[in-house]
């Protein structure tokens, strides 16, 4: 909790004096994502999303890909690693191509319970290759790197007496902060904010269903110009567990 309180002072610190070149757009996510566990100790993740460029509906962003094991030391904590392929549509800063990006990534998730309150802790860090973006706004055959640790803060309030049982309904609100590390980086160490409020449908005992916004400040590469986005959130989880042909509700 302390590096979580580290983290947001920075964040406000930055977000204060970040006020001259502030560009705005709204975009929607798509997310399907699938946990499958084997075993006591093992499973598997992958998920797929899609990306909106501008005014919910318009253009294309990202899509991407995500896959990894997953190790549980315990029912509730899982230690996962994988690799992610993100796809980035002609932007902004790269309006003549598009861009790829390979991503390792490494994290540890852990849920806690305060009552009703259901709390997912979750630490990320990823290896990002992106091929590099020159002068005029090309693609080359060189890559970019930099490391991004990610930590996310998330809490689910169930409604009803049955939480977190088939149509039920909760309460969501997260919190991520990302940083951005390596030689590579000089002015956006700060990558982004994000704040997420929302609902959790629990469909049935195999899948739920988050709906939420998500506001987003980023920081750009240059240091003096950062990106807020007002974000429609949808989020579809399916959770399998093989051990005893039982599903449980792990969110991501």
């Amino acid at each position: 909790m302390k590096t979580a309180a580290i983290l947001s002072f920075l964040l406000l610190s930055l977000g204060a004096g970040a006020q001259k070149q502030v560009s705005t757009n709204s975009q929607t996510w798509l997310g399907l994502i699938q946990q499958v566990r084997f075993s006591n100790r093992w499973g598997l993740s992958a998920d797929l999303h899609f990306r909106t460029a501008d005014n919910f509906v318009q253009g294309k962003n990202i899509v991407l890909g995500r896959i990894g094991a997953t190790y549980y030391p315990g029912d509730r904590t899982q230690v996962s690693a994988g690799y992610a392929h993100f796809h980035y549509y002609p932007g902004e800063n790269h309006p003549q191509d598009a861009r790829p990006e390979q991503r390792l990534w490494q994290q540890v998730l852990w849920t806690t319970h305060a009552s009703r309150l259901r709390v997912q802790n979750r630490l990320r860090l990823e290896e990002r290759w992106r091929k590099h973006v020159d002068s005029r706004g090309g693609i080359t055959d060189d890559y970019d790197f930099n490391w991004r640790t990610r930590m996310q803060l998330q809490l689910l309030y169930p409604l009803g007496n049955k939480p977190f049982g088939p149509g039920s309904l909760a309460l969501m609100a997260a919190d991520e902060a990302m940083l951005n590390l390596g030689r590579e980086i000089q002015y956006n160490i700060f990558d982004q904010n994000r704040l997420i409020a929302g609902v959790q449908l629990q469909v049935n005992k195999n899948d739920f269903l988050q709906i939420g916004y998500m506001h987003i400040f980023q920081q750009q590469a240059s240091g003096n110009k950062y990106r807020q986005s007002h974000v429609a959130r949808i989020y579809y989880t399916r959770n399998i567990d093989l051990r005893r042909q039982r599903t449980v509700a792990v969110t991501l």
